[in-house]
């Protein structure tokens, strides 16, 4: 007899072997009528299943036991969670589309678990916040009447809620190739939604977490402080422009405080079915420490990256091309290049600084 269960410990919990990297634990007996076991904090009962003869012979839904407890129990959301609000480790499941109507938190002590067709819907002007971490995989969660003035936001870091999925607000990886017309959804919503949720949250923000597929977006990505976008690999994950206006793509906030920004793992697109729309996929007026690009191609803008000011940012295993010219770094202070892959691109201009250095340079088809 097997019991599964969803968590919010991403620590692991003793006892429960945990599946991959999911939210979901499991425990096992070899006793044919077992107790079952005491459920661990921050988690929710999912299904019992009996395997007999090394063959699945039953399955029990968990999710509905009297001791389950469900946001649809109450008149509304704010109600179910004024409910609980100073009950220790609670978890509420919600399973249907439920209004949001007025701000509110959710404390460190709820756990909000969506099950698949759990929605809830932020009215105009309400703001969300999340002390915990919904639990949920990448499927969406949030909508609202307008997305700029109903918002969800994570105060919490990276040890409470480590990741944050785009697809939560709507986002698909749902693009079927980078040399046609735009033929998926537009994910430019989502993206600045999911990253607009966490650029408030405390230091070591949750990371933007994108699956393999191709992302549309029509707009200009934003980034600001401590923010860190990581997807599956550059031959996997790709994130194509797909707006008609002639802009750049990714870009951080201006600020003098724009550190720790950091994209990681993906391909990213600047052109609009490779006629490049985008002026630079990557623009940074100034590009603090610990912020960089690392395993990352640029393809198919205008240019691939300029960085008009760098203090000791990072550039590790780049792929550039096949585009036209990029300005890498100006007025660069101690600026590292690990590793640049270039192939047909014309020409790239480093402009030098203080400290700058560029350990390898595997060039194909290129001026310099």
């Amino acid at each position: 007899v097997c019991w599964l269960i969803i968590s919010s410990d991403n620590d692991g919990i003793t006892g429960w072997p945990r599946v991959g990297t999911t939210a979901y634990y499991y425990q096992c007996e070899g006793d044919t009528t077992p107790n079952q076991p005491n459920l661990p904090t921050n988690s929710a009962w999912l299904l019992r299943s009996t395997v007999s003869l090394s063959a699945l012979s039953a399955v029990q839904d968990l999710r509905r036991l009297p001791n389950m407890l469900s946001v649809e129990q109450y008149a509304s959301f704010d109600a179910a969670i004024d409910a609980y609000a100073t009950t220790p480790n609670v978890t509420l499941t919600l399973s249907s589309y439920m209004h949001v109507g007025v701000s509110k938190t959710v404390p460190t002590n709820v756990s909000l678990v969506f099950m698949r067709g759990g929605l809830l819907y932020i009215g105009s002007g309400i703001t969300l916040t999340f002390n915990s971490c919904p639990q949920a995989g990448r499927w969406q969660i949030f909508d609202a009447d307008d997305v700029t003035t109903g918002k969800v936001r994570f105060a919490t870091g990276r040890g409470t809620c480590r990741d944050v999925y785009p697809e939560w607000w709507g986002a698909r990886a749902d693009g079927t190739s980078t040399g046609n017309a735009p033929d998926g959804t537009d994910n430019y919503l989502p993206f600045k939604s999911a990253i607009e949720s966490i650029k408030d949250a405390e230091a070591k923000r949750p990371f933007i977490s994108l699956t393999g597929g191709l992302y549309w977006i029509n707009g200009q990505v934003v980034l600001y402080d401590d923010i860190k976008i990581v997807g599956t690999g550059p031959r996997n994950t790709f994130v194509y422009y797909s707006g008609t206006t002639v802009q750049d793509f990714f870009v951080t906030a201006n600020s003098a405080a724009d550190e720790n920004i950091e994209i990681r793992d993906m391909t990213i697109g600047g052109g609009q079915f490779q006629k490049g729309r985008a002026r630079y996929t990557f623009y940074a007026t100034t590009l603090q420490r610990n912020s960089g690009l690392f395993n990352v191609a640029l393809r198919e803008g205008l240019g691939c990256i300029r960085v008009d000011t760098a203090h000791y940012a990072q550039f590790d295993t780049l792929f550039l091309g096949p585009t036209v010219p990029s300005q890498l770094t100006n007025g660069a202070t101690a600026t590292q290049y690990q590793e640049v892959y270039s192939a047909n691109v014309a020409p790239i201009a480093f402009i030098s600084g203080n400290g700058m250095s560029l350990k390898k340079f595997h060039i194909s088809g290129v001026q310099t």
